[in-house]
């Protein structure tokens, strides 16, 4: 599953808010603010907990030396949309893990999957933040299988385009692997990448599904009863209000940031915020690395008792 549009619009409002907080650093504002688009890709990239604290240790110290020029400043942003990535995932995953096939299926016979409900989640997103934005991220042909909405379609051949694409990524990833085994090998090496190997291949049109024509049961399941999204939480509010150009100001940002979150989106943004700030803390402080990671909840026990 991807959680793509989720991950993404949480690392952003998270972003915005540091932008008006008046705890951050003049260094977390100027990354924040420049380097949004790095953020999105980082942001759903997997395995950044194996390196974003160790990212930020060697970014502070490299500050403290008097280098903050735009290589570093890149990681940094790199950094933490890692640990905005890290929010969302000990806030959804639990939920994911509660909608299991096998268990819960509808009186009319409807699978209730985790990845549906991810996609229901993006789906939800998508529709608040990027449905009226065709200069986003997420135009509406990124959902269409040929593109159809975009008045160029018809003269690119689109499923070659992409399947020629995937080639090419993946060409790109196999060659930054390193051959770990002996001289002689390659059978064992590649079965090794096969092992490593993750399904590029989303469905799109589940996607397009959940976005233009839902399934009632599925909404309700998945966003009403899950609450997944509620408007009226302040830290929400504040959000939405960042997007469409209204002044918000530090200490109400700041009181809703401290307002209990119910729904999984606000529970998402604040825990993202209180992760921000504590690589804020560890960045402009004498803070150790283990302190970091505890304050990161690296290791610990996720909502779903399981470490994340």
């Amino acid at each position: 599953m991807s959680e793509n549009i989720t991950h993404i619009a949480a690392t952003e409002d998270c972003f915005h808010f540091v932008g008006i907080l008046d705890k951050f650093s003049p260094e977390f504002k100027q990354v924040t603010q420049n380097y949004v688009r790095l953020s999105r890709l980082t942001s759903v990239t997997r395995g950044g907990d194996r390196f974003s604290v160790t990212l930020l240790d060697q970014i502070r110290a490299e500050f403290r030396k008097g280098n903050f020029d735009e290589f570093q400043q890149r990681k940094l942003a790199f950094a933490l949309g890692w640990i905005c990535h890290r929010a969302a995932d000990r806030c959804m995953k639990p939920v994911f893990g509660s909608f299991d096939s096998k268990t819960l299926r509808s009186a009319v016979g409807i699978d209730y999957t985790a990845s549906d409900c991810s996609i229901y989640n993006d789906a939800t997103i998508y529709k608040l933040y990027h449905a009226n934005n065709n200069e986003g991220p997420y135009p509406k042909a990124t959902f269409e299988e040929l593109m159809e909405s975009l008045p160029e379609h018809e003269d690119v051949d689109i499923l070659g385009v992409r399947a020629l694409s995937r080639v090419l990524i993946q060409n790109s990833l196999l060659a930054m692997q390193e051959v770990a085994v002996e001289d002689g090998e390659f059978d064992a090496w590649l079965k090794q990448i096969n092992v490593k190997r993750q399904r590029f291949t989303l469905e799109v049109e589940r996607y397009y599904g959940a976005i233009f024509n839902p399934n009632p049961e599925k909404y309700n399941k998945f966003i009403v009863e899950a609450n997944f999204y509620d408007g009226s939480e302040p830290i929400l509010q504040m959000a939405m209000k960042m997007r469409t150009g209204d002044k918000v100001s530090s200490n109400l940002l700041q009181d809703a940031i401290l307002t209990k979150p119910e729904s999984s989106y606000a529970h998402i943004l604040n825990t993202a915020s209180r992760y921000l700030e504590v690589a804020n803390e560890f960045f402009t402080g004498d803070m150790g690395v283990d302190e970091l990671r505890d304050r990161l909840d690296i290791g610990k026990m996720g909502r779903d008792g399981i470490p994340a």
